[in-house]
């Protein structure tokens, strides 16, 4: 069940990624995390987005 909520918003969720307020993306980023932890996306979806916050100026963010 959790997985077809996750590929509902999964577009959603990746923006806010790149979103200019920083709590916003940190948030994103740790939900990013838990779905990929759990296999609930197939990861080559978000690797677009985890390559742009590699340049994020937040260093928790980054990594």
């Amino acid at each position: 069940m959790w997985g077809g909520v996750v590929q509902l918003y999964r577009d959603k969720i990746l923006d806010r990624c790149i979103d200019f307020n920083e709590q916003v993306r940190q948030t994103a980023v740790k939900i990013v995390e838990v779905v990929l932890l759990q296999g609930l996306v197939h990861p080559i979806t978000c690797v677009p987005y985890l390559i742009a916050l590699e340049t994020d100026p937040r260093r928790q963010i980054q990594s």
